[in-house]
Parts: structure tokens; sequence; C-alpha cells
């Protein structure tokens, strides 16, 4: 596919647009695609402008929505987006300068040296067995070209007989090359990579792609290489058109099952909107309103996400006013709107143990805390006071604030310093890695019940110096006396929680 890098969608350069998509299809691992929002928070726009290019990507066949996978248990589901038909075309585009046919020519003979001096080398673990030339480079009639896209498969030479397993000679091969700082996968994958990196060959217009690419976009091509059969000896003894043969179909396969999952997921595309979807909707409406005022602030504004986030909002808020809901519509947006909240729901209350509370008060935790606070609404009211027009030589105590809540945050720093040089010891097997037999061991034992104890928990709970014998008896340490009173406020913590969920629900 050619794309013209001047092209705009929504507001966004083509190149952008198409590096995006590239990334949320790499993270597809299970192929249930991603939400607006995931794309929103890579591109840093709002998820109204997210959701208005996805729609326009899906009329292009770009992209595809997708339904709520199996393990999506959110009562109110996203709608999700994946490639489409055009879409693994739009993410393997260049858009490099366009170069004429003499140089593509010269780009598809260098290859093909690089081919042979590649199976001609005996300490390489692969070799080519084809190589296959496809997209606009086949048209005899085009006259200029984006890049050169080719398809390869490899093929396993022959391990040498000193070693046991070819996967021994795959590993010694990434140790040869020394390149200590890679992952397990990239170890693992080292000698195929190095093939690829030899193919390449550092040429910016050589767009390389497997054969499963090759078939999933359904290109015509046309064959530039083919290893004759038996020239490399192969580990598993086929090279050349058999070995072709054989890739072809797995591939071929391998796309049917992709299209036959697509067409057996039930579609929930398209259904009636329950009344918390229409709420949830007119929320993110709002919201993303709010993040495009406020970024039209001091960065260069795109007016078309601007006028669409305005014209979202308005229509989500008349379809829930026409809900007549309780709820008042400034109510809910307040809720939403409000920093304190968002804050609190970004982290919700979980179980904190009563002295590690003791201990965020020493340590700085809570002084970090309350200077991201204040830092937080000083600058809010200096950006509100700014939108209004005033003059910035007026006196505003913003400044005193922002200036407290940095000496804040630093005595914080000073605090944690302090703490962590007066308490250095650090406990590498706490009360929350117990188990919870470990747990039911351990009050057994502080109630002083010693008879038909678990083995392998009282072996734990000794390895880690919360329990010592003691005349022939077990005895709870301090460790295992702080463990019980840690699982005890935990316990309470849940319970309250349950019982404030089931008086809601019976409130419902």
């Amino acid at each position: 596919m050619d794309l013209d890098r001047t092209i705009i969608i929504a507001g966004l350069k083509i190149k952008a647009i198409r590096d995006a998509i590239r990334e949320m299809a790499r993270h597809d691992m299970n192929d249930s695609g991603w939400t607006v929002t995931s794309l929103a928070d890579y591109m840093n726009i709002s998820p109204i402008h997210a959701e208005w290019l996805s729609e326009i990507l899906v009329e292009q066949k770009i992209l595809e929505r997708k339904p709520p996978p199996s393990w999506d248990k959110d009562p109110v589901p996203h709608i999700r987006y994946a490639l489409g038909e055009y879409g693994t075309r739009f993410t393997l585009a260049r858009m490099l300068k366009r170069i004429d046919r003499v140089k593509v020519d010269d780009i598809i003979a260098e290859l093909l040296k690089r081919v042979a001096q590649i199976n001609a080398n005996p300490d390489l673990c692969y070799f080519v067995n084809e190589i296959r030339l496809f997209g606009s480079a086949v048209d005899g009639e085009a006259e200029s070209f984006g890049d050169v896209d080719i398809a390869y498969d490899l093929g396993r030479r022959k391990r040498p007989s000193q070693y046991k397993d070819w996967h021994d000679w795959a590993h010694k091969r990434w140790k040869l090359a020394g390149r200590t700082n890679l992952n397990f996968m990239q170890q693992l994958y080292h000698a195929d990579h190095e093939i690829l990196r030899l193919l390449k060959g550092r040429n910016r217009y050589l767009s390389i792609h497997s054969f499963d690419d090759l078939v999933g976009i359904g290109a015509d091509s046309v064959r530039l290489f083919i290893l004759p059969e038996g020239k490399i000896e192969a580990e598993d003894g086929v090279s050349g058109e058999k070995l072709h043969q054989a890739r072809m179909a797995n591939a071929k396969e391998r796309v049917e099952k992709k299209e036959q999952r697509a067409a057996e997921e039930p579609s929930t595309i398209g259904m009636e909107q329950s009344p918390e979807q229409i709420k949830r909707r007119m929320i993110t409406a709002v919201q993303s309103l709010a993040f495009d005022l406020i970024r039209a602030i001091d960065e260069p504004s795109l007016p078309e996400a601007l006028e669409q986030s305005i014209t979202v909002a308005h229509q989500r808020i008349q379809d829930y006013r026409e809900l007549n809901m309780p709820d008042r519509i400034t109510d809910v947006l307040r809720d939403t709107l409000s920093i304190d909240i968002i804050e609190q729901e970004s982290e919700p209350e979980t179980f904190v143990f009563s002295e590690d509370r003791e201990r965020m008060a020493k340590d700085g935790t809570d002084k970090a805390v309350a200077a991201h606070r204040q830092i937080t609404h000083a600058v809010l009211k200096k950006l509100k006071s700014r939108v209004l027009g005033h003059s910035h030589y007026r006196w505003d105590e913003s400044y005193t604030r922002i200036e407290q809540a940095f000496r804040l945050r630093r005595e914080a720093d000073f605090d944690e310093y302090e703490y962590r040089r007066t308490h250095p010891r650090i406990e590498f097997y706490g009360a929350d890695f117990l188990s919870d037999t470990a747990v039911s061991t351990l009050r057994s034992i502080a109630k002083g019940n010693s008879e038909r104890l678990h083995k392998q928990a009282v072996n734990t709970l000794s390895k880690y110096d919360f329990i010592k014998p003691f005349r022939k008896k077990w005895r709870l340490t301090a460790k295992g006396e702080r463990a019980i009173k840690y699982h005890a406020e935990k316990d309470a913590f849940h319970a309250k929680g349950k019982g404030d969920g089931e008086q809601a629900t019976a409130g419902l």
C-alpha cells in the first residue's frame, strides 16, 4: 500500500496513525482487538478523538469492530477494534521518498547477492530457501515505488556433529555473537533474527515479511529465488520446492483458522445500549471535551478534534437527559471532573496495616502524597486564573502554594532518607506472603494448640522466623505476633468491604 505522508485523517498525520495502529496490532496477541482508551493513551489524544479516528479507519476497511472477548467481564464493555481487510497493508506501508524502477532492480540484485552469501556460510544456523516479491514492485507498468516488499522462507541447516541438538547450536551461535544484553526471547530467536539482519542489509527501502503476511493479505507474488533441492543439507531433510509447499500450506491453514475464529465470534455490536452504557458514554465524552479544552490552552490545537468533542458531548448529554434518570447531570459531571475523585478512583482503597500507616507518617510517604495534592490544586488554580485573562503580573497565591508544595516534597525525601538510614533492615518474607494454610497454622500455635499441625506450613514458619521451638513446643516470635495482628486487621478490612457491598446491593 502506497501512502502519501502529507495525508491528514481526523486532524492527525498519516504516519502517526500508522505507527499507532501498528503498535496496537503488535500487542494484540490473542486477536481480541483494543479499546479506544488504549489508542488514546498511546497517541496522547482524547478517547472521543480516538473513537472518531477509529470509525474513519473502519469506513476505509483498515480497521474493523470487534465484539467484547469472553474474558471481559465488564458489565458495560467497550467497543473494540482490530485490523480490517486492508489493515495489514496499512501497518506495513512505508513513507519514504519514492524511487524508480532502476533503483528497485538494484535493490533486488543486491538482495540476491546477500542470499547467496548467507547460503554459502556453513556457520549460520539457517539457510534461505525462498524469496518472493510482492506489492507495487510486481506491477510492470508502475514507474515509482515507495518500497520493495519481499517475503522470505528459511530452513534449518543440519547441525554439526558436535552438537546433540539443533537448539544447542543456535544457543552457541548467540553466545559467540557476544550480545549479552538480550532477553530470553531475543536469545531464543537470535539465529533467526541474524539471518533477517543480513537479508535487510540496512536498506530502508527493503521491507521483509513472512509467508503469513503474504498469504494473509492475499497479494500476488513473483518468485525471485528458490533453493535447489539437496543443495544444502537441512536438519529435517526437506528443502527447495518441498519445503515451499509445506510452508505455504501451513501459512494458509493458520490464516483460515484465524478467519474461522473471527466468523464464529458472537456479534454483540450494534445492540441497544443500556442506561449504564449511555451514562458511561456521556462521561467519556465530557472527559474528552475537558481534555481537548485544556490541551488547547498550551498546545497547538486541532480544531477538528475540539469541534468533534463538543458535538459528541452535546449529543450524549441529550441522550442521557432523555432517560429521565434520578441522578442530576450536573452531579454526575462534577464527580467525573473532580480531580480529588479522579485520583481516589485511580487508586482504589486497599488494605494498609496499622504499623505500615505509622511508618508512612514517618518515612515521608504521607508528606509526598500531600505535596502532590497541593501542587495539583495550585497549578489548576493558576490555570483557571489565566483562562479568565487575569494578568500574570498581579499577586497570586498560587506561586506561594507551589513553593510550599515543593518544600514539603523535599521534606518527604529527607524523611525517607532518614528513615531508611535508621531502619536498614529489609524483610524479604513478611506476613503478606504467607498462605492461608500457614496463617491457619500460625493461629493454632498462638492458641497453644500444637497437635496435628501442617508440617510444610510449620517448616515455612520456622524457616522465616515466625515461630521457634521452646520446651518441646512451638512459640510465636515477635515477627509471628506481628503476622497474627496483620491478618486479623486484613480479615476485618475485607469483611467490612464485603458487608458494605452487600448493603449497596440490597439498596438496589
